[in-house]
């Protein structure tokens, strides 16, 4: 993994790489290295909020610039892709 992050970013590509968390483990990777070797790491979480099923978004680390650390409320739509909404909208 360390290697294959080096070789992209030499090369100057911008590269998304997925991975599962496991359930209620306490981590943001699967394998404990992903997250190291990233410059962002960014949740997707499908859940419960007030009673009603929700999905939100977490910028876990973004490194090199400031972004916001809060839960977003999003859902995933045919005509626009991702939609990532304020947080006075949860």
């Amino acid at each position: 993994m360390l290697k294959m992050s080096y070789v992209l970013s030499k090369t100057g590509v911008t590269s998304i790489v997925t991975t599962e968390i496991p359930e209620h483990s306490g981590t943001y990777s699967k394998y404990g290295v992903e997250e190291f070797v990233a410059d962002g790491v960014i949740v997707l979480n499908y859940g419960s909020l007030g009673g009603r099923a929700t999905r939100t978004l977490h910028i876990r680390k973004m490194r090199g610039t400031k972004h916001s650390e809060h839960l977003h409320p999003m859902e995933i739509t045919r005509e626009r892709g991702i939609v990532v909404y304020p947080i006075e909208e949860m």
